[in-house]
């Protein structure tokens, strides 16, 4: 075997060009795979690409790797076979290449190499499953993005309001809730023992109605579907859960037979996170199931005290969104960011209008906007900022997204308004709305006060200033 030396780092890495896409098109983030053995991780790349990533390849001969991209990848994963021992060398080498640009770094590790102390973000003890190493990565490159949204809503609450930012531990250390739905068969029985045993809280839902009453009255970390037996109730459920912003983004998991199971395509398309064959591990199961319900608890405390922040000054009272003062100082950090890091950054607005065979009353309008507001907030992601810019309109910054992805994220916004009604105060009379919506995806140079003008302009004329109605 030749000599590795982890320095210079340039007499390691052989660049690849990268080919740059027009924008407008459907950029998927790239995630660099290193790899000694291509067959291995096959399974892998058919994860993260079913998760919207673009994958690249690197080889690694035991000297040197070959395609390493020039523009940094959202997230680099080390997965040797061979050379499993140099991981932790390569791993310093490639921190070195992209020291501009902090990127999540996940090791695949032996058992038997594993060091206590790592230079990789996250470390998975292989033999792992390719969805469980694929919902890792995906998982720390969403944290990546809420740590830098993190620092500019600190940066903008410090210098623009004299506040002080700090997120307060919620002290939640209570057990992981996993909700099981369906037939309580004997393999299902025995996934449900095995997540006990690791002091996880389950609860059993065996009819479609039963689920939907849990799922309505409690929150869940994740939600595994028995798809033993029949593949439509679980498939149904998933569809419906993604059709309710606050169930949204839970995670759903299949558990399946995988030798009679021909729906894979369609429980992706409904939502599932992960489909699990019942003759693998226990050990294996219950750790994937463990795996999302982590970053689902994570993603959700650190969610629930970041949208407070910055209070009655920065915040509307009734949608509980932030006010069109406090966006307009901070979509400048926004842009400056996603133009610094080479990422696209899109805004959107949405005017509320209502639609009655009643005129409804002032107050219940009012009153529903407000929750369309909370409804949308917990649609989108951390990193996106909503504010209740005008009576009935929204604004978003949607960092890391450009045109294409922010015409997904409006027609996802559209069917849950759409499919919603509300209190007229108008006896026997529904109140819903229609939406004007608009997007834009902001130029290279342009700022964000010239992007937001250009999306008003595009959203019914409207005109854009500094001096707007407050929302009281």
């Amino acid at each position: 075997m030749s000599e590795f030396t982890p320095t210079p780092f340039d007499s390691l890495i052989q660049p690849n060009s990268d080919i740059a896409a027009n924008i407008g098109e459907f950029r998927a983030p790239r995630i660099l795979i290193v790899t000694d053995n291509a067959s291995e991780i096959i399974p892998l790349r058919t994860h993260l690409k079913r998760l919207n990533y673009d994958v690249q390849i690197a080889f690694y001969n035991g000297t040197k790797l070959s395609s390493t991209p020039k523009k940094p990848p959202v997230a680099i994963i080390v997965n040797l076979t061979s050379f499993n021992e140099r991981s932790e060398d390569i791993c310093t080498v490639l921190k070195q290449h992209y020291a501009s640009q902090p990127i999540p770094m996940i090791g695949v590790l032996d058992k038997v190499r594993q060091k206590e102390t790592s230079n990789f973000d996250s470390v998975v003890i292989g033999p792992s499953h390719a969805s469980q190493i694929a919902n890792r990565v995906n998982s720390f490159i969403r944290l990546s993005a809420m740590e830098t949204e993190i620092t500019l809503r600190f940066e903008t609450l410090q210098k623009d309001f004299g506040q002080p930012g700090f997120l307060q531990d919620t002290g939640d250390r209570s057990p992981f809730r996993v909700l099981f739905i369906g037939k309580a068969t004997a393999a299902f029985m025995v996934v449900i023992n095995a997540l006990q045993m690791k002091n996880v809280e389950v609860v059993a839902a065996f009819t479609s109605f039963s689920a939907f009453d849990y799922l309505h009255d409690s929150d869940f970390d994740a939600v595994v579907m028995n798809a033993l037996e029949q593949a439509e109730p679980a498939l149904s459920i998933s569809q419906t859960m993604r059709r309710n912003a606050r169930l949204y983004h839970v995670p759903t998991l299949f558990l399946v037979d995988e030798t009679s199971f021909d729906y894979a395509d369609k429980a992706y398309e409904s939502g599932a996170r992960d489909i699990i064959d019942i003759h693998a591990e226990t050990e294996e199961i219950s750790g994937r199931i463990i795996e999302l319900a982590n970053y689902h608890r994570l993603h959700s405390e650190l969610k629930q005290g970041f949208e407070s922040l910055g209070g009655h000054v920065c915040i509307t009272p009734h949608s509980q969104c932030y006010n069109h003062n406090f966006m307009d100082r901070h979509s400048e950090r926004v842009v400056r960011s996603c133009h610094n890091a080479h990422q696209p950054v899109a805004f959107m607005a949405l005017k509320l209008l209502p639609d009655c065979s009643e005129p409804p009353l002032a107050d219940n309008v009012i009153s529903a906007i407000a929750d369309i507001g909370q409804m949308l907030k917990n649609l989108v992601r951390m990193q996106d900022t909503v504010s209740h810019y005008h009576a009935d309109t929204y604004l978003m910054s949607l960092p890391n997204t450009n045109a294409y992805e922010a015409s997904i994220v409006l027609e996802r916004m559209k069917a849950l308004v759409d499919c919603t009604a509300y209190e007229s105060g108008i006896p026997n009379t529904a109140l819903s709305f229609s939406i004007e919506a608009s997007y834009v995806e902001v130029e290279p140079h342009e700022t964000s006060f010239l992007a937001i003008g250009r999306l008003f302009n595009q959203l019914n004329n409207m005109p854009y200033t500094h001096e707007r109605q407050i929302i009281a």
